[in-house]
C-alpha cells in the first residue's frame, strides 16, 4: 500500500537526517518509529473508504479494531510531515477524515502483542486451537 510506503519512507528519512545531525536520541525514536510500521505490515494499516464532506471527495479512515489506539495518533503526526511526496503522478490528495468505524479483521501474523489490544492480545497469546 503507498501508506505503508510512504510511512516507511518518512521514518527512513527523519532517522537519516537525526543521525547527520548527531541527534541519537531522535535516531533512536525513528528506529522505532520504523520498526513499529515494519511491524504492522500492510494489513495493520488502517483501512479507508470513499466518502464526501461538503461536496468534496475525502477518505474516510477507520479505526483499526486489533491495533492499539496510540498507533493512530502516532500515524497522524507522521501523515502530516512534510518531504515525502503525498501524491502519485500529480493526482490531488485527498482528505483525510477520521471515523469512529472499526475495521474489524483479524492481525496479520508476526504483530508483536504489545502493540495489539488488550481483547486481541488475550488471544494472540494464547496456543491455536485449531491443530
Amino acid at each position: 500500500s503507498q501508506k505503508f510506503k510512504r510511512r516507511q519512507s518518512i521514518a527512513t528519512l527523519e532517522q537519516g537526517e537525526c543521525r547527520d545531525k548527531g541527534d541519537v536520541e531522535g535516531e533512536h525514536i525513528w528506529r522505532f518509529i520504523l520498526y513499529a510500521v515494519t511491524s504492522l505490515q500492510v494489513d495493520g494499516m488502517s483501512d479507508e473508504e470513499d466518502g464526501e464532506e461538503s461536496g468534496q471527495a475525502v477518505k474516510l479512515v477507520l479505526e483499526v479494531g486489533f491495533r492499539r489506539e496510540e498507533f493512530r495518533t502516532l500515524f497522524r503526526s507522521i501523515d502530516i510531515r512534510p518531504g515525502v511526496s503525498r501524491s502519485q503522478g500529480g493526482r490531488r490528495f485527498k482528505k483525510r477524515i477520521e471515523i469512529s468505524k472499526k475495521a474489524e479483521r483479524q492481525p496479520p501474523r508476526g504483530i508483536p502483542s504489545p502493540f495489539l489490544t488488550p481483547r486481541f492480545r488475550e488471544g494472540h497469546s494464547k496456543p491455536s486451537q485449531d491443530l
